[in-house]
């Protein structure tokens, strides 16, 4: 088994101002958005590349008062040996398909559910259009002209919930040889030591960060995205303040 600390043990020392998250991280102090910030230390001559809430940056304490700056190197570090972890520990497969299966089943039924309230309601709409359009046939009423107006419009509004309740259904069950090619490719961009290819693991698998002063959340994702996107996630107390 690949170690994956050893993959990623040189990953702080290539100084490049590439912000890997940028885009998937947010503040979990404020929601806002967290950007990339270099400082440089005049007296030991260095860059510091850090991540910083942008509320923060722009306002100060008064933007978001409890948010403190977060190295650079070292978040995207953790979130990239997590990652590793992940794909190179050979029972992840398992879990990914078993999770991604089981929540397809739980939500065909909820939509199967929703679908059948929608058909209930169109056929209500349905029988009343019948019945206006019968009586306008005798009367020629302007207040039913209006009437059938909103009814044929509710019905429209039906027909474009069911059809979009279908669409989202539209997944597939995903194989394990599905999930396991899906890993070799992250495996062999994580092995490569350059940083487009970890950047193209990033944009993959990495979902969404939350960040706060002592507590990350990420959402990977561990499938091919040919199929509908399942989270897994993941989360760990961790400090890494500067």
């Amino acid at each position: 088994m690949v170690n994956s600390q050893k993959i990623l043990s040189t990953w702080g020392l290539q100084s490049i101002e590439i912000y890997l998250l940028s885009g998937k991280i947010v503040c979990g102090e404020c929601g806002t958005n967290l950007v990339g910030d270099r400082r440089r230390d005049s007296r030991r001559l260095i860059n510091h590349m850090k991540y910083v809430c942008n509320n923060y940056k722009r306002h100060g304490r008064n933007g978001c008062p409890n948010f403190r700056m977060i190295s650079r190197d070292a978040l995207e570090c953790f979130v990239l040996q997590s990652l590793a972890k992940l794909v190179f520990y050979e029972n992840s497969i398992d879990r990914v398909v078993k999770y991604h299966n089981s929540n397809i089943i739980a939500e065909y039924t909820e939509v199967e559910k929703n679908i059948s309230k929608i058909d209930d309601q169109l056929k209500k709409c349905n029988d009343d259009i019948e019945k206006v359009v019968e009586i306008i046939m005798t009367t020629e009423s302007q207040s039913l002209m209006e009437k059938l107006e909103q009814l044929e419009k509710k019905q429209k509004g039906l027909r474009k919930q069911k059809r979009q309740l279908e669409m989202n259904a539209y997944s597939s069950e995903v194989c394990r040889v599905d999930v396991k090619e899906y890993f070799e490719l992250i495996k062999s961009l994580l092995l490569n030591n350059k940083k487009v290819d970890r950047q193209r693991a990033v944009e993959l698998c990495v979902e969404k960060l939350m960040v706060n002063n002592l507590l990350i959340i990420a959402k990977f994702t561990l499938i091919p995205q040919k199929f509908m996107i399942r989270n897994f996630d993941w989360h760990k107390k961790a400090n890494f303040t500067v």
